[in-house]
């Protein structure tokens, strides 16, 4: 494992994923800015100290039979200061915006995987086009906690 993941290890929740043989850990194509500038927000101003410190993502190691070869992922976030909304809860805005973020890597994915199925098996690979059409996350109005207070 990276280096830079090693600090995971103490923080057992963290640490139990990382070493659960079910998973394995993937490469998160959005922590990349592209030639085109694709990704420079997630990937670019919240790849900073202050916000996303570290990302770690996981897909189960072994495919689903059918056409969608992976039904989850999961993402493992170490946040910095710096998207607070109240005292060290993210902001809600962030959260919509990880959950978004994540769920394109979950669809990135399965599509990769039909296009390497499809030309393995002589097909022609469908062509993986999408973006976020519409997203609706509702929220409620709570009391803050007297820790945050």
């Amino acid at each position: 494992m990276d280096a830079k993941y090693s600090d995971l290890l103490s923080v057992p929740w963290a640490a139990a994923l990382i070493n659960d043989p079910n998973w394995t850990p993937m490469e998160t194509s959005s922590r990349s800015v592209k030639p085109s500038g694709e990704d420079s927000f997630f990937a670019g101003t919240l790849g900073t100290d202050r916000t996303i410190t570290t990302l770690l993502t996981f897909r189960p190691k072994n495919e689903e039979t059918g056409d969608i070869a992976y039904k989850e992922i999961k993402t493992i976030v170490e946040l910095g200061d710096g998207l607070q909304g109240y005292p060290r809860i993210a902001h809600g805005g962030f959260q919509a915006t990880l959950l978004d973020e994540m769920s394109g890597v979950l669809i990135g994915t399965v599509m990769e995987k039909k296009a390497q199925r499809a030309s393995k098996d002589g097909r022609r690979a469908p062509v993986a086009s999408y973006v976020t059409a519409c997203s609706s996350t509702p929220c409620i109005n709570t009391e803050t906690p007297a820790e945050y207070k």
